[in-house]
């Protein structure tokens, strides 16, 4: 077949298959308006049913409606105030056989069915096996949703699990691992604090911004510990974490920090101080105001002023000191209008 007669079948084939191509799309189209019409009257049967009506009525009603609907209107229950009570959904589903459905599909050996199940049991919760083999799976996609799912179970080694994740190999799991953890607040500060003494490398950093975010005592000795760690990185979120947790003795670790060997702990440390307030350490942040690091000399500034009186007498000395770059900050900073606060 030479060129002029392969080009009217290319042609026809292409038009074929644009056709064939529409009338899936039209037919898809026609489909689902004719699907919508068939499920609002027993979508809005199965509501009332669900928000005013009993037991037997809200699993009746379930149970009348294909399963990607009773997804729905059980998502819709569960995200409105009404929807509260985790027991309830989990007693509707198990009555609808969604529960006994979803995790069929959570061991199915299709990741994208494992993921399908993960998600739904989120809705409704799943025992703590399922829930560990979940964010143990060989994809990330489903290691991530059973991240969610692990809130509803908060055990001790659930959260230890989820600890785990911080070090996954997916960026995606390690998000997911710190937003479950977030989630869980209080219930997750033991394992945390147990955590950041003995975790290493990216996973300790990832754990480091939780605590920040929890900011609780408990995380203080660790804390402290980590002010000596070799990582500069570490450093600088173990310093921001004593200064939101405000102790006297993360204060006097603090302090130490203050003559850091990398200008951005120094920085962080005089921070924390003049966000807590420890005016104590005032002659110590002052000496900052000579380091050889801009970012050094602005933070201990603003410390100074944070810190008071103490602080606000040092700043006036330092604005006629003999080093130039000393004077300078102190005049700057003395000048900035009452609300200014030092950078994050």
């Amino acid at each position: 077949m030479n060129a002029g007669e392969l080009l009217p079948t290319l042609v026809a084939a292409m038009a074929g298959a644009l056709i064939g191509s529409l009338v899936m799309l039209l037919g898809h189209g026609a489909w689902l308006r004719l699907f919508g019409r068939w499920s609002a009257p027993r979508l809005a049967r199965a509501r009332t049913a669900l928000y005013r009506g009993g037991r037997d009525d809200a699993v009746a009603a379930l149970s009348s409606l294909p399963y990607r609907l009773r997804l729905r209107l059980l998502g819709e229950l569960a995200s409105s105030r009404e929807g509260h009570d985790r027991d309830r959904i989990a007693d509707l589903a198990r009555a609808a056989g969604i529960t006994r459905r979803a995790e069929r599909m959570a061991h199915s050996r299709w990741w994208w069915r494992r993921l399908r199940g993960a998600s739904t049991l989120a809705l409704i919760g799943a025992d703590e096996i399922l829930v560990l083999s979940l964010l143990r799976d060989p994809h990330p996609g489903v290691r991530a949703q059973a991240a969610e799912l692990a809130v509803s179970r908060p055990t001790a080694t659930v959260v230890n699990a989820l600890l785990e994740n911080l070090e996954d190999p997916a960026a995606l799991c390690r998000c997911a691992a710190q937003e479950a953890l977030l989630r869980l607040g209080s219930s997750a500060v033991p394992a945390l604090a147990s955590y950041l003494e003995g975790g290493t490398g990216d996973a300790r950093s990832a754990a480091l911004l939780v605590a920040l975010e929890m900011a609780q005592p408990a995380f203080t000795r660790a804390a402290i510990r980590l002010c000596e760690d070799p990582d500069p990185v570490v450093r600088v979120r173990t310093v921001g974490l004593l200064g939101a947790i405000g102790t006297l003795e993360g204060a006097e670790a603090l302090t130490r920090r203050l003559d850091d060997p990398a200008a951005p702990v120094r920085a962080a440390a005089a921070r924390a101080l003049g966000q807590i307030g420890h005016w104590p350490a005032a002659p110590e942040v002052a000496a900052l105001m000579r380091d050889r690091s801009w970012e050094v000399r602005h933070a201990a500034g603003l410390a100074l002023r944070g810190l008071g009186s103490p602080g606000a007498l040092l700043l006036r000395r330092f604005r006629e000191d003999g080093n130039p770059f000393a004077s300078d900050m102190a005049r700057q900073i003395l000048d900035l209008p009452a609300t200014a606060e030092a950078p994050a």
